[in-house]
């Protein structure tokens, strides 16, 4: 079978890996290479309405992961209320990616307990502990170079997808592309896999599908969601019982754990508020005290005049040194006392909001249009576990949280949380035409042997990393009996 997969990022290289493996003729296709970016596709192509986290660089071979931090973790069992199918669809397909991806056999709640057992019995039930893990960063990019050497793979870089569509009388679909020097060409397959991340493929599904068809149920492109993350206070403990539990729970500024289990964090989990029969999941990470934003770095963009620029610049480096000295003097104090402060940081899910989305403006054009927003709903139920772990923490330990000042009330928390590029839903996956863009084997509706792996097929998202379950996707697609029949 002659398998087109657009998009040479983790998840298509690692889609192109396994169709190879099931002995398909595979056809990867990037608008980059693996040296640079896109002259087809750049940052130039988003029209921005709202503030975004977007890197350079994403548009070439490797993709996505030549940007993350290659942090991994599975979606909680509730993350998939709104899915077509449960977790357990995916139990095998995350089990064999932490072995693939050379991080250990264990997977998320075995890690907890294994080494967090007692930790999360202190926790339980109000709280629950939450683990992830990395792996290379460089994974996928050696995988490539590890795939290229295969005869029935043939890469096309420097070709920018514009859609897909049928062939009257064939059962082969068509893929139009076009090239360095704007000429198109085409090429058939017998299925074609959109693999290029959420923003461009549900791009892609706009321009491939009847553009009437997808306005019609309103949904390509809404529901756009990523992740509400960052500083929201801190914790100082004097006691030694509770100092050496978060301790034990305590990251660095990397993620990882301090002190433990090299590559693996743990998390706080809190998910008591409860939305149309859907809980909220907010994690709480306790790192090493950081210090809070300069306060000169509010200026640094205001200002477009060289010389005040620069004199703001001059100030941040004096605070920087001042602050500096003044935090290890703190710390030698504060050891001397037998006391340790902490930094809390969130990662926090959203809940699929309409009015915000992602989409084409003009289909004739490859201008996406980012226009990314945030219900209140979500900054309601964001504020209720703020609050609830501050309590509960306080309870259980003793310990009281002093949040940020800025998140004391909705209006604040708005103006606190910005983007972090994790887009997830545009281009949702369901069991109805009417209100689902793909069904649960991720073929787009009514267009046959189409398929879409990517984020935005989430019905629904999470507070973790979404790579990590739109792999064990591609894995669930790739492995299925449906995908692989002529």
């Amino acid at each position: 079978m002659n398998i087109a997969i657009v998009g040479a990022g983790p998840v298509g290289i690692y889609l192109a890996k396994l169709c190879l493996d099931n002995d398909h003729e595979v056809t990867l296709v990037d608008s980059g290479n693996i040296n640079e970016e896109s002259n087809l596709l750049t940052a130039k192509n988003y029209l921005f309405r709202s503030k975004s986290a977007m890197p350079s660089g994403v548009h070439r071979i490797g993709g996505g992961s030549l940007q993350w931090h290659a942090r991994i973790s599975e979606f909680m069992a509730e993350d998939f209320a709104n899915w077509p199918f449960s977790k357990s669809e995916l139990k095998e397909h995350y089990a064999e990616l932490y072995r693939f991806l050379e991080v250990g056999s264990l997977n998320d709640q075995e890690i907890i307990e294994k080494y967090f057992q007692s930790e999360s019995l202190r926790l339980y039930p109000e709280l629950k502990l939450r683990s992830f893990r990395f792996c290379d960063p460089d994974f996928f990019i050696k995988l490539f170079k590890e795939i290229l050497n295969n005869k029935r793979l043939r890469v096309i870089d420097g070709h920018f997808c514009i859609k897909a569509s049928k062939q009257q009388n064939k059962s082969q679909l068509k893929l139009e592309l076009l090239k360095k020097n704007f000429e198109t060409t085409s090429y058939e397959f017998d299925k074609i896999v959109f693999a290029s991340g959420t923003f461009q493929s549900t791009a892609l599904v706009q321009r491939s599908v009847d553009p009437l068809k997808l306005r019609s149920n309103g949904l390509i492109g809404n529901n756009l969601m990523e992740h509400l993350e960052g500083y929201i206070g801190q914790i100082t403990i004097s006691r030694k019982p509770p100092l050496k539990f978060f301790t034990k729970l305590g990251l660095d500024e990397k993620n990882r754990a301090l002190d433990y289990f090299k590559g693996i964090g743990v998390a706080i989990s809190v998910n008591n508020y409860r939305s149309n029969e859907r809980y909220f999941n907010t994690q709480f990470e306790i790192r090493r005290f950081m210090p809070g934003p300069y306060f000169f770095s509010r200026y640094k963009n205001n200002y477009k005049h060289k010389s005040i620029s620069q004199i703001i610049n001059v100030a941040i480096f004096f605070e920087r040194g001042l602050r500096y000295s003044g935090r290890k003097i703190r710390q030698k104090f504060e050891f001397l006392i037998g006391r340790q402060r902490f930094s809390i940081y969130i990662k926090s899910e959203e809940f699929p909001f309409a009015s915000s989305k992602v989409f084409l403006e003009d289909v004739s054009k490859n201008l996406v249009t980012y226009d990314h927003r945030v219900s209140d709903e979500t900054y309601i139920a964001l504020l209720y576990n703020l609050k609830n772990f501050q309590a509960i923490i306080l309870d259980k330990f003793g310990i009281k949280v002093k949040f940020n000042k800025k998140v004391d009330d909705i209006q604040n928390l708005k103006d606190f949380f910005g983007a972090n590029w994790h887009p997830m839903g545009s281009a949702r996956m369901g069991t109805d035409p009417v209100d689902s863009i793909c069904d649960s084997n991720l073929e787009i509706h009514d267009f046959k042997n189409l398929f879409l792996v990517s984020a935005a097929v989430f019905p629904s998202g999470s507070n973790t990393n979404p790579t990590f379950t739109t792999l064990a996707l591609a894995r669930r697609l790739v492995s299925s009996e449906y995908f692989n029949r002529c």
